[in-house]
């Protein structure tokens, strides 16, 4: 049966995805007398809004716009906080384009799901529609979000309104198309729209303030938006567990999308990672904090032993097995090298202690294979004794400007008091735990959310038909001003190889990577002048190459393990529980920082939202602001975090 061309049992399904638009503004509505409300609003719509466009929009946009699409929700993301840093008058202005441009998404993102319910019938497309549904709660508590405070609430009506016009026009019009929504346009429209919501939704963090008394459409609130942050540090749990329920609404989301459309294929990828890794990363998180509290502190005069390559190798072993990533050990070199320590051996631990932990080495095993394993440690310690060597050489004779010298400090500052074995026990289980899935925890999801997307775009072996050799340097030079975490990157490299690319080039952008990105550059330009600094990045890029080349002739036609093979079924029960037992480590961390703070292990928030104040990023909201966890940044500027928790 029919009405007006649409079938019958499509009609209850669009009245209802239209009336759900109203729920977000009666639900902020009752976070104005319930603080802790806003806080859980705040980390539901971050983690549900992100992981839609990362989950839904974005696979279907990469299947039909290819990689062109990843180029434009980079743009969508990261152009409009560069133009306002460059911009700072207009500031306000380019991020309310982004704004609209977001706004304009959500309602090409609307008609498109009201021809998705058009398609329903009694018995064809109810999950798909189910979806659609799920995901209009997020979509109408965001515009009442991010409107109501800023323009009032008469324009995010106005908004809310349209968009429901979008859904009905869509739905009216579904016949009319088909051939719009299978275009490779519209899958670049989707990315730069994905991008620009993701900064937008980001970029919230400064405009609503929970103390605030005023209600939610008051213009004076956004006036003391910058004096507090959206979630106090005893309302971190609250904002995390609107993230798990932001996660659980994406999980229902995906859940519910006709296998057909891809997400089934996609949601085996990332389980099959994930599983691959868990056992993996629960051994090295205990392992690596383990290391940390039970090995002594290794003294500066030790470092500064012997000769140049001695101090190279000395600063390699110091640096390999300690659990920092790339980027907690910036603070960490500094700190060195203001201490005295000699630039071989300080550059050596800069280079290596990134490279390779514990964790990176024990998940290469399963996801790379032994020889490619045993290839990347020994690269590793290759590199970083080669680029403290050298640079050492070249600043001893000159060639870099002036060397940095300080008065090292009494040894009794660096030495640390005796602790029984079983305190020292449970301070490593607690830092492998916390301390270590905190900072490179959300760089592992990040790493397996990735390669789960890239893996469809690699399957045709485009990467393959690329001239020999060619991949390598290629591969090099991407790894260099990229935030990357060792172990982050592993299952990445895995995608990659598997999908074509020479183990060389996988090594290549392994070592470059973790190793190199514009926080080290700006540092050692910082302490040790400009010169050094392009000298650190031409080594470590002709060194990358040249190890890469030489992994591709002594492996050729590697071939990385088969992901979730059968080779895998007789330990699955193991990597089940070490996946349950990952997830639960996640989810504890997400709570204790927040959804903010969690991400802003890998990104800035706040760079999303133009030049924040001096140093201000510990007051964002959930940036885990008066926790333990707020020392340590994957972002793009660095501060002085003095001597870090090593």
């Amino acid at each position: 049966m029919q009405l007006f061309g649409i079938s019958a049992g499509a009609w209850p399904w669009f009245v209802v995805s239209v009336l759900v638009l109203a729920l977000g503004p009666l639900l902020l509505a009752g976070a104005r007398r319930w603080p802790p409300l806003l806080a859980l609003l705040d980390g539901f719509v971050l983690a549900s809004v992100g992981g839609i466009v990362v989950a839904d929009v974005l696979p279907e946009a990469l299947q039909r716009g290819g990689l062109l699409t990843l180029v434009l929700v980079a743009i969508g993301l990261m152009g409009p906080g560069w133009l306002e840093t460059r911009l700072q008058t207009a500031a306000a202005a380019v991020h309310a384009a982004a704004m609209a441009i977001g706004l304009a998404g959500l309602a090409l993102h609307a008609a498109l799901d009201g021809a998705a319910l058009a398609a329903v019938t009694d018995t064809q497309a109810r999950g798909l529609a189910t979806a659609v549904l799920l995901h209009r709660l997020p979509e109408g508590l965001t515009i009442w979000w991010l409107l109501a405070p800023v323009y009032g609430p008469r324009v995010a009506l106005l908004v809310l309104l349209a968009v429901a016009g979008a859904t009905a026009a869509g739905f009216g019009l579904a016949s009319s198309t088909d051939g719009l929504i299978n275009g490779s346009g519209l899958a670049w429209v989707q990315a730069l729209v994905a991008g620009s919501l993701l900064h937008v939704v980001f970029h919230r963090a400064q405009q609503v303030v929970i103390q605030s008394p005023q209600p939610v459409g008051d213009p004076a609130s956004v006036d003391s938006a910058q004096a507090g942050p959206v979630a106090a540090p005893s309302w971190q749990w609250a904002a995390g567990s609107g993230a798990l329920l932001g996660l659980a609404l994406l999980l229902a989301v995906l859940s519910h999308h006709d296998a057909a459309d891809g997400h089934a294929e996609q949601g085996k990828i990332f389980w099959d990672l994930a599983r691959d890794s868990a056992l993996a990363l629960v051994i090295a998180y205990a392992a690596a904090g383990l290391v940390q509290s039970l090995l002594p502190v290794a003294s500066l005069r030790w470092l500064s032993g012997g000769s140049r390559f001695s101090q190279a190798l000395r600063g390699t072993l110091f640096g390999l097995p300690l659990p920092i990533c790339s980027c907690g050990v910036v603070p960490v070199y500094r700190s060195l090298a203001l201490h005295g320590v000699p630039a071989a051996a300080g550059l050596s631990f800069l280079v290596a202690t990134p490279e390779l932990g514990i964790d990176a080495l024990l998940l290469s095993v399963p996801l790379l294979g032994g020889p490619m394993t045993i290839v990347r440690l020994a690269s590793a310690a290759l590199v970083a004794i080669a680029v403290g060597w050298l640079l050492d050489a070249a600043m001893a004779r000159g060639w870099t400007g002036p060397i940095l010298r300080a008065e090292p400090p009494p040894l009794a500052q660096i030495t640390t008091k005796a602790v029984g074995l079983a305190q020292r026990l449970g301070d490593g289980l607690r830092i492998g735990f916390g301390d270590m899935v905190d900072h490179t925890g959300p760089w592992l999801l990040v790493g397996l959310a990735v390669a789960t997307l890239g893996q469809p775009l690699l399957a045709d072996g485009d990467l393959s038909r690329l001239p020999i050799g060619v991949d390598v340097p290629l591969f090099a030079l991407l790894g260099m001003p990229m935030y990357v975490c060792a172990s982050g990157a592993t299952p990445l490299v895995a995608v990659l190889i598997a999908g074509g690319v020479s183990p060389g080039a996988g090594l290549a952008f392994l070592l470059t990577g973790p190793a190199t990105n514009i926080s080290t550059f700006g540092v050692l330009a910082q302490l040790h002048g400009r010169r050094l600094a392009l000298g650190f990045a031409v080594s470590m890029a002709t060194l990358a190459i040249v190890a890469g080349w030489v992994t591709n002739g002594l492996l050729p036609g590697y071939q990385v393990p088969t992901l979730g093979g059968a080779d895998h079924d007789h330990r699955s029960k193991a990597d089940e529980i070490a996946l349950l037992v990952l997830a639960v480590l996640f989810a504890a961390s997400l709570l204790r920082q927040g959804p903010r703070g969690f991400l802003g292990q890998v990104l800035d928030v706040a760079r999303f939202g133009g030049p924040p104040a001096a140093d201000d990023h510990g007051d964002q909201p959930n940036s885990g602001s008066g926790s333990s966890h707020h020392h340590h940044h994957g972002h793009g500027h660095h501060h002085d975090h003095g001597n870090h928790h090593h």
